[in-house]
């Protein structure tokens, strides 16, 4: 026999022992004397009569660590009975090698564990107890076969909340770790306070919960550093917002002057993740302790200060006599939170937004106190402002806002969506000579135009899956125009300005055009002014892409938006569509007038095709002709129309490129 601890290495590698090494197999030679795998072995067997052998590879854990080798003096004595003998003798030493090993291990994690936790408890699925340690037996006071099977519940003090537990559960069944002081209750009656950890664990498609306990009643110390590190934010020493909460629901509830008003006031520094992404987040530490010391400097000592989240703070204001005396508060905590705040990099000038409610104006709770102040931060950011106070009507738009959100990502699951098409015309001739493609959500048996719901897609990022529909959708109806009728029109596709920061829109227009098999010049793209504003050079190198590709590209609302005159000659554009809302007071307003005319005189000298949006009737249609518009679209000529009526139209009409 021998025993190694890697693979073992000889230039003889025939010979049956080392095979039955390296590959984990029993090798048999059943005649020495013919055997030509034997090499310089060969002769030693000889001398001693050894005509036959066997080698059985020992395996522990799945790794060969030896050989046993067994020899005779005849010849031919390993047959296949004796051979399936000695695989089941390798089988059942290798199985016992593994137990032992498997043994050894379980003794040592018992003892560490015993060693280590006050509580170790595994439950199944259903919470039902499967494993205790022997610490939790002696704690407990029960044994052992009183817990295995029963539910985790046998432990249960009845003294948390009905919050408390939803929160265990809800946390433990979307497979996250809860952790938490949790009060138990000993087979004596006995309440034992434990700090806490449930981890779930899958095994063999199962899950099982392991909860690992902390006895705190042994040691006061360490239950006032864990109670200190459960309620405050390690960075900035503040209450967390846990803490924030119990501690205004505890001063509401003794309250006695009835008359007086109470602010919960959130303060948000915009834009404080790029103090993180640039600085790091040392510095972004830095910064928060600063904040806190500059408003530490002019908080009332009895109000209650907190930190909310990554970067938002939370300030009970308390004895207000009226809710305009909390705008003299805030006006001091902006003076206080405009100067610039030194950290190792030298000065960073930080803005706020502040959201705020009223107790008990607003809500008679803490937990409610804090959600309104979110919804009048939520109004306060997206309109811009320094501050906003919680009115009702901002929360019931925020309602309808996310049950929007939750439509609209049911919309993209289902495929709701749908396309509309309105065609423009040719102005001297009134032939179709392209089209607009238009969203349409079709939701509850109802086609609701994209005013409704465009934004919320922006925001939310679905556009992102709603463009990827309508591109290949039209893409796909462009080929199929162009199978039957043996030509077609060009078909814009509006493109969100998102679309552009992530560069995906050169992915999405190349694989629809490589897919169809399809001339670029039938799917064009209207953009929005509004992508200019910001990082003009980034954007015009995507344009200038897009161009490359083939697409041609159309200015969507001019004069509504960035309406800068020296972008124009700078961008790859092709196509001018003047908005609606000029069209609209065209005969009646001088001034609309004028801006037409400019506009299609700036286009004839840089040789933009112009449309003009939203034509309604035919004195409209004598103006732009006169002003040597290209193309027309509005009502006068096509409304939007669906698919089936729209293939209809080009199969019957007259129109050109």
């Amino acid at each position: 026999m021998f025993f190694a601890n890697d693979k073992f290495q000889n230039p003889h590698e025939s010979w049956p022992t080392i095979k039955s090494f390296n590959k984990k197999s029993i090798f048999i030679n059943n005649d020495t004397l013919q055997n030509k795998n034997l090499a310089v072995f060969k002769q030693k067997m000889l001398e001693y009569n050894l005509q036959s052998s066997c080698a059985l590879p020992i395996i522990q854990n799945g790794k060969t660590i030896g050989v046993i080798n067994l020899y005779s003096k005849k010849p031919h004595i390993f047959d296949k009975k004796t051979y399936e003998l000695l695989k089941e003798i390798v089988d059942d030493i290798n199985y016992a090698l593994d137990k032992f090993e498997n043994q050894k291990w379980m003794q040592m994690f018992s003892v560490a564990l015993n060693s280590s936790f006050d509580f170790v408890v595994i439950t199944d699925f259903k919470f039902d107890i499967v494993y205790v340690n022997e610490t939790t037996l002696l704690a407990s006071g029960y044994k052992k076969e009183e817990l295995l099977g029963k539910n985790h519940r046998i432990f249960s003090s009845e003294l948390h909340s009905k919050e408390f537990a939803k929160n265990f559960y809800t946390t433990l069944k979307n497979k996250k770790v809860f952790a938490d002081i949790i009060l138990y209750r000993t087979q004596n009656g006995q309440i034992i306070q434990s700090y806490t950890t449930v981890v779930p664990y899958e095994f063999s498609n199962e899950i099982y919960y392991i909860a690992i306990g902390k006895d705190l009643s042994k040691d006061k110390g360490l239950q006032f550093k864990l109670d200190y590190y459960i309620n405050h934010d390690p960075v900035t020493s503040l209450y967390n917002q846990k803490y924030f909460l119990e501690n205004i629901d505890i001063y509401l509830k003794e309250i006695n002057e009835k008359k007086l008003k109470y602010a919960l006031v959130i303060l948000d520094p915009k834009d404080f993740t790029n103090i993180n992404t640039y600085y790091g987040f040392s510095v972004g530490d830095d910064v928060l302790r600063e904040i806190v010391r500059k408003l530490q400097n002019i908080i009332k000592p009895d109000d209650i200060f907190a930190r909310l989240s990554e970067n938002k703070f939370g300030l009970f204001v308390k004895n207000l006599y009226a809710k305009e005396q909390i705008l003299d508060y805030i006006e001091i905590l902006k003076d206080t939170l405009s100067k610039p705040i030194t950290v190792s990099y030298g000065n960073i000038n930080i803005e706020f937004n502040i959201g705020v409610s009223f107790f008990p104006d607003n809500a008679k709770n803490a937990q409610d106190l804090l959600a309104k102040a979110y919804v009048a931060l939520k109004h306060a950011k997206e309109g811009n402002y320094p501050y906003k106070f919680y009115q009702k009507e901002d929360e019931e738009q925020l309602i309808k806002q996310i049950q929007l959100k939750k439509d609209l990502e049911k919309a993209v699951k289902e495929n709701e969506f749908t396309l509309y098409y309105q065609p423009y015309v040719k102005n001297a001739s009134s032939e179709i000579c392209g089209a607009e493609c238009l969203l349409r959500w079709n939701h509850n048996g109802k086609i609701i135009a994209p005013g409704v719901f465009i934004e919320t897609l922006e925001a939310t990022g679905l556009i992102e899956y709603v463009e990827d529909f309508i591109i290949d959708k039209v893409a796909y109806f462009q080929k199929t125009i162009l199978t039957q009728y043996k030509k077609t029109i060009p078909i814009s596709i509006n493109i969100a300005p998102n679309s552009f920061k992530s560069k995906s829109i050169i992915r999405k227009l190349t694989n629809a055009i490589t897919k169809y098999d399809l001339d670029p010049k039938y799917l064009p793209i209207e953009i929005l002014e509004r992508l200019f504003v910001e990082n003009f050079d980034y954007i015009k190198q995507i344009l200038h892409t897009i161009k490359g590709l083939g697409v041609s590209i159309a200015l969507d609302d001019f004069g509504t938006g960035y309406s800068s005159l020296s972008y124009l000659s700078q961008l790859p554009i092709n196509t001018i569509k003047i908005d609606i809302s000029f069209i609209k007071t065209l005969e009646t307003n001088q001034t609309s007038y004028q801006l037409v005319k400019a506009i299609a005189s700036i286009s004839k000298n840089l040789n933009l095709k112009t449309i003009a949006e939203g034509v309604e009737n035919s004195n409209q249609q004598k103006i732009l002709k006169d002003l040597e518009i290209d193309c027309l679209q509005g009502y006068l000529f096509y409304k939007p129309m669906d698919e089936e009526n729209f293939k209809q139209l080009l199969n019957s009409t007259i129109y050109t490129i």
